[in-house]
């Protein structure tokens, strides 16, 4: 799935479940005289990052930005076809989706965990791209690995896992306003549908490729 921005429509049919927004707020301002944004979660089903050189931003001015991701690995973890999908909400109306692969099919580095950090990246990259940097950006992924390594509070150990996590660990730093939150596979059924789409696109035109040898 080629991803593309879409025409803001009304959230349909859909069985997610936002994260409430009533979290405390701290603003701590370093001797660079910018502001680090902190929010201390409700809820132990959520992680935070805490961005530096974040400049203080009326919130009434900015932007509320929910993403949606998910990777997986099929039909096997590890060594099958990984896929990502992706699905970005501004004021809980769809503006952008995406879902392709994430790695090389059937290869040593084809895992759900690589696919996960690959719909993390991209979805950061996704978000510059489209002006949001400074906006109110929510993650919600499934990994409970992503969610605490970027969280910092469990370190990456694998060689390819390393350097994803660097990466984007870098992108996040340059998102201003930024959390982490772990949902169930329930509450990211689109994803899961969008990231089977993605595999199932893989195996047709890998069959076409076959049937003209």
């Amino acid at each position: 799935m080629t991803g593309k921005v879409l025409d803001e429509s009304n959230r349909t049919g859909m069985r997610l479940r936002i994260m409430p927004p009533s979290r405390r707020q701290c603003l701590e301002q370093e001797k660079s005289g910018n502001f680090v944004y902190v929010e201390w979660p409700t809820s132990t089903s959520e992680s935070v990052v805490n961005t530096t050189n974040a400049k203080h931003v009326n919130a009434q001015t900015v932007d509320d930005i929910d993403v949606f991701i998910h990777g997986a690995c099929e039909p096997k973890n590890p060594g099958g076809v990984p896929t990502y999908a992706i699905v970005i909400y501004r004021y809980s109306r769809k503006i952008f989706a995406e879902a392709g692969l994430a790695g090389e099919p059937y290869s040593d580095d084809a895992t759900n965990n690589v696919a996960e950090y690959t719909a993390y990246t991209k979805a950061l990259e996704k978000i510059k791209e489209l002006g949001f940097s400074h906006a109110n950006v929510k993650i919600f992924a499934e990994s409970n690995l992503l969610v605490n390594q970027v969280k910092c509070n469990w370190k990456a150990k694998k060689p390819q896992i390393i350097l994803l996590h660097q990466k984007a660990m870098e992108l996040t730093k340059q998102i201003q306003r930024i959390t982490v939150n772990r949902i169930s596979k329930d509450e990211n059924l689109e994803l899961d549908e969008l990231s089977k789409e993605a595999y199932y696109r893989y195996l047709r035109k890998a069959r076409l490729r076959q049937d003209r040898m």
